[in-house]
C-alpha cells in the first residue's frame, strides 16, 4: 500500500526510508501526463545505459509539464534545502524491455530520483525492483550465521525487493544511492515519467 505524505517527511527520514510509494499527482495531472508522452516523438534504444529495448522521450526543459512538476515537489519541500529538475523523461517499456540493477547516485548531487507510473497495458512482468542492504543483526551470534559476513562487504545491497501493486497514478521516490532495476516485460506494456533531483545546497569541491 502507498502512503500519502509530503516529500519534505520522506527526505527527512531519507536514512530510515531509502524508498517510498506516495501519491504526488492528480488523477487530472496523470491525464495532462499521458497526452503530453503521447504528444513527443519517441526514440528507439537497444540501450541507453543501463536501459534496454525501450522507447525513450526526452522532454522539452521549457516544457509546462516539467514547470509544474517542479511546482509540486517545491511545495511539498520545506526543509531549508533546494531541489533542482536535472533529468526528466518518459519510458515506455515492451515485450522484452528490462532495466539492469544500478544506481543512479552523483556524489556530487545528493539527491533522488522519482518514477511515477502514467499507463500500463495489459501488463505481465516488468516490476520495479529495489535492493535493500543486508543488515547486520542486532544481536551476532556466531552459532547461527554460517558464511559471509555480507553486511561487510563494499556493495551489501543484495536483498531484492519488488514493489507490488504499483498502480498507474502511484510515484516511487528513492535515494540516489539505492541499487534498482525493471524486471523483463513478458507482455503488454508500462509506461513511466523518470525525474531526477539534484540538492542545490551540495557544494561541489
Amino acid at each position: 500500500m502507498y502512503e500519502t505524505i509530503s516529500i519534505k517527511k520522506m527526505i527527512d527520514n531519507f536514512a530510515q526510508l531509502d524508498a517510498k510509494k506516495i501519491k504526488i499527482f492528480s488523477d487530472e495531472d496523470i491525464k495532462e501526463l499521458r497526452l503530453q508522452y503521447l504528444s513527443y516523438k519517441r526514440k528507439w534504444v537497444n540501450q541507453f545505459y543501463n536501459i534496454f529495448h525501450a522507447e525513450r522521450i526526452d522532454i522539452n526543459p521549457k516544457s509546462s509539464v516539467v514547470s509544474k512538476y517542479s511546482n509540486i515537489l517545491s511545495k511539498s519541500m520545506n526543509d531549508g534545502n533546494r531541489y533542482s529538475l536535472t533529468t526528466y523523461y518518459f519510458l515506455r517499456y515492451l515485450p522484452g524491455s528490462f532495466t539492469t540493477t544500478h544506481r543512479d547516485n552523483n556524489e556530487s548531487s545528493n539527491g533522488f530520483t522519482s518514477v511515477t507510473l502514467i499507463d500500463e497495458v495489459n501488463l505481465k512482468g516488468g516490476e520495479s525492483l529495489l535492493f535493500e542492504a543486508v543488515k547486520k543483526p542486532e544481536e551476532y551470534n556466531r552459532q547461527n550465521i554460517k558464511g559471509p559476513k555480507m553486511w561487510e562487504f563494499e556493495d551489501p545491497w543484495r536483498v531484492p525487493v519488488i514493489i507490488q501493486d504499483f498502480k498507474i497514478g502511484d510515484t516511487l521516490i528513492y535515494n540516489q544511492n539505492m541499487k534498482h532495476g525493471v524486471a523483463k516485460v513478458l507482455s503488454g506494456e508500462r509506461v513511466v515519467l523518470i525525474a531526477w533531483f539534484k540538492n542545490e545546497e551540495v557544494k561541489n569541491d
